[in-house]
């Protein structure tokens, strides 16, 4: 008898899921993580694309000292400005990668609930993530008393916040997650953060990613609950073993 890879005898609608969400986190992380030091090489490498190289120290060719120093001072602010800028961008980076495991999570799960559900849904694709939630419990599924609800909860909200700026999720985030505003320094003109402080790393996403898969571990383990899907069979076969 052929021994069939354990995933066979899981429901399929399952592992597709799990096993896109596990491939986009892979693909997003080796895509946006960068190497050590590589924001101050690349803000090194515009500054000298701007200005040139170092100056001469050919007597002949030296510029006065104090066009020297104005050179040397507008040099040291390209890199701060360069260094800052790269710095933005890849937090906005990470973002957007948070932004889309959740909203895969969210596609994933309306197809899994279309799967399993006994009768259409109307209106599923309009639902928002409130109401997927409990459509998920009408399901046998209470995603809100799962351990890893909280890490979902904060990808929805990080997600909202990357496309909506400030806003009731905002506040919300940065009131349970001060860290992604750890940078801010309040000021005369400014008081409060703002969506452009958010500072997301890949500790943000990675935690993210772990949420989510946590999520669909927990949601498998209670399809025995579960009506058949529509049209076909909740699962590719039978154990050896007759479960």
């Amino acid at each position: 008898m052929v021994d069939l890879p354990a995933w066979w005898y899981r429901p399929i609608d399952f592992v597709v899921a799990a096993s896109a969400h596990s491939w986009a986190v892979e693909r997003m992380r080796a895509k946006l993580a960068s190497d050590p030091g590589f924001i101050e090489t690349e803000s090194d490498r515009m500054v000298l694309r701007d200005f040139g190289g170092a100056p001469s120290t050919d007597p002949g060719a030296r510029m006065n000292d104090e066009d020297e120093r104005q050179e040397a001072r507008l040099r040291e602010q390209a890199r701060e400005d360069y260094c800052n800028m790269l710095r933005r961008t890849e937090s906005d980076m990470w973002g957007l990668g948070i932004a889309g495991l959740f909203h895969q999570w969210e596609r994933s799960t309306k197809h899994v609930i279309a799967a399993f559900s006994p009768k259409l849904l109307a209106k599923l694709e309009r639902k928002d993530f409130n109401g997927l939630c409990g459509l998920l419990e009408r399901l046998g599924f209470d995603v809100k008393q799962c351990a890893a609800f909280a890490g979902l909860e904060t990808a929805r909200m990080i997600s909202n916040t990357v496309k909506h700026g400030e806003g009731r999720e905002f506040c919300t985030l940065i009131t349970r997650h001060p860290e992604v505003v750890a940078g801010f320094k309040p000021s005369r003109w400014r008081k409060d953060p703002r969506p452009d402080d958010l500072r997301f790393t890949v500790g943000e996403f990675d935690a993210a990613a772990a949420a989510i898969g946590e999520i669909w571990v927990a949601f498998e383990k209670v399809n025995h609950n579960l009506s058949p899907p529509r049209g076909g069979m909740a699962t590719r076969g039978t154990r050896p073993d007759g479960r």
